[in-house]
């Protein structure tokens, strides 16, 4: 939205307002006329049935091309992803068979707020929301692959945070997200922090300064075996969903040779 930010562009917010008050929805149009097939837009209150629905989660714009799977002519999935961080997913059915369940919305990923796990940390049930990491943006919608990946069967979902209009603002903490969908809300505090490149060949996982891959000093691997059967959810009650990388805390790594400073 407009304003006069002391200090950045004049003329944009430099953090997202609380709600955008355009472009919150999703519209469908029959191309050979132009008519309105269905849409998804913000109201007061939730209609989640017919082909005008209203949703209150609904509250930012959605700056970017939607992610479409046609399955066949009869079945879509749609991923789209507003600007606060948010993916939604719809769905068309034709052979549903109630006409005013055909289409179907879920919000199923929150960027914001962050989480307080530490990269590499195989603790992901003891992640705890961090309220002072909010304020990621999304401006592209994720690509997906839609049958899977070698640690899920499930759709999976890349993308990542940033800001077009603002890529050297550094007040808000980046990520690249590789989020597997549940068809339910996924919030960073589900995912792995993957920072520091953990599974890497020759990372070092257990971020102690010393690559031990070997036995009996092989801390690393065993680590990384960890890691491994938590993202595939071989650990028993393992709420993984997927995994995140800290963008603008790769540099901090141990021995990371790399800037990632711009």
């Amino acid at each position: 939205s407009y304003t006069n930010t002391p200090g950045g562009t004049p003329g944009y917010d430099t953090y997202n307002p609380g709600e955008d008050t355009m472009g919150r929805g999703i519209f469908v149009v029959d191309a050979a006329n132009g008519s309105l097939v269905f849409s998804a837009t913000y109201g007061t209150s939730d209609v989640t049935t017919g082909t005008e629905q209203k949703y209150t989660d609904m509250k930012y714009c959605f700056p970017a091309d939607p992610s479409v799977i046609a399955l066949s002519k009869e079945k879509l999935v749609i991923y789209s992803a507003d600007i606060y961080g948010q993916i939604w997913k719809i769905t068309y059915d034709y052979y549903d068979p109630s006409p005013a369940a055909r289409w179907k919305v879920k919000l199923i990923f929150k960027s914001n707020p962050g989480s307080d796990l530490a990269s590499g940390d195989t603790n992901i049930a003891g992640a705890h929301d961090n309220i002072a990491d909010q304020g990621r943006k999304t401006f592209y919608s994720p690509d997906v692959s839609f049958f899977g990946t070698c640690w899920t069967r499930r759709p999976v979902l890349y993308f990542g945070t940033g800001d077009r209009a603002h890529p050297r603002y550094t007040m808000i903490s980046n990520r690249f997200y590789v989020v597997a969908d549940y068809n339910s809300i996924t919030k960073e505090t589900d995912l792995l922090n993957l920072t520091c490149d953990e599974l890497d060949d020759q990372a070092d996982a257990d971020g102690d300064g010393v690559l031990e891959l070997i036995p009996p000093d092989d801390d690393d691997a065993i680590r990384k075996m960890d890691l491994k059967a938590i993202l595939s959810n071989l650990v028993p009650g393992s709420p993984c969903r997927g995994f995140y990388r800290v963008l603008d805390k790769q540099g901090d790594c141990t021995d990371e040779t790399i800037s990632h400073e711009g």
